[in-house]
């Protein structure tokens, strides 16, 4: 409440359960090598470690909970279905700065203790997955995204020394189809380096789907020899994926990123 007035739109920060871990401090829209794509700011950083704030702007917080003031419900009356129960909130509030409001978000932590939103028996609305994710969020920017509104802008590098660390291992394993896999796989693609590589998942959905020319395995299904790299590429989840591979006599590493002057570098860490 003491915040009231500073946003039109207000929410909360939030940690994962049980952990310092940050899920998200707010969203922003961000044009990324001309795409728009969602970042969910500080997201896998140690809540110890971020400068405390008692509210910062921002283009949307998540839905879980949400302070919308009078005066914009009257304006935005509802939330768009084909957000997916995924992107409802952003469209909500991206329709809101189009109207002249604007959005804050609390530095005051919420763990998120609630189900899961993914557990809807229509594949659509539930999957957490990126590959079925991908050409829905397409449609979102093309239908309700005012790009002139998105003025964030970034380039993502990846280290050299993240290639060089592959190169040194008989096979490369990747824990996650999600974008960073897939900027992983193009920077690997576009050099020709040349690695054997096995793209793996949790969700029994994305098992044996394409995914940028290589097919999907179950890492349940996976033996994980000792001269294989397993790459994490869910940011900010390497923990929890960690303790769900028993057979992991392998070299486990997890992919953290950073911002430097505009630009997110991805490196690995372990």
């Amino acid at each position: 409440m003491n915040n009231k007035e500073n946003a039109d739109i207000i929410g909360f920060s939030n940690l994962y359960p049980n952990t310092n871990t940050i899920q998200d401090t707010g969203y922003d829209l961000v044009k990324m090598d001309g795409n728009v794509i969602t970042e969910a700011i500080n997201r896998g950083k140690n809540v110890r470690d971020l400068k405390s704030f008692k509210i910062s702007q921002c283009d949307a917080v998540m839905g879980c909970a949400m302070y919308i003031k009078r005066r914009v419900i009257k304006k935005l009356n509802q939330f768009n279905l084909d957000g997916y129960n995924r992107w409802g909130e952003i469209i909500y509030c991206h329709k809101a700065q189009q109207n002249g409001f604007n959005v804050g978000v609390l530095g005051h932590f919420l763990y998120h203790h609630g189900k899961s939103t993914k557990n809807n028996k229509i594949i659509d609305y539930s999957t957490e997955s990126y590959i079925f994710e991908k050409e829905q969020w397409k449609n979102v920017v093309d239908k309700y995204i005012d790009k002139q509104l998105v003025v964030k802008r970034k380039n993502i590098i990846i280290s050299p020394d993240v290639i060089n660390i592959m190169k040194q291992y008989k096979r490369i394993i990747f824990y996650g189809a999600g974008s960073v896999t897939e900027l992983f796989l193009k920077k690997i693609s576009s050099d020709r380096i040349k690695l054997d590589i096995l793209v793996t998942s949790g969700l029994i959905e994305e098992h044996n789907k394409e995914f940028n020319n290589y097919k999907i395995a179950l890492y349940e299904k996976v033996n994980f020899n000792r001269d294989d790299l397993l790459i994490i590429t869910v940011l900010g989840r390497h923990k929890e994926i960690i303790d769900k591979i028993e057979n992991n006599n392998c070299l486990i590493k997890w992919v953290v990123e950073t911002v430097n002057q505009g630009n997110i570098i991805y490196n690995l860490v372990n």
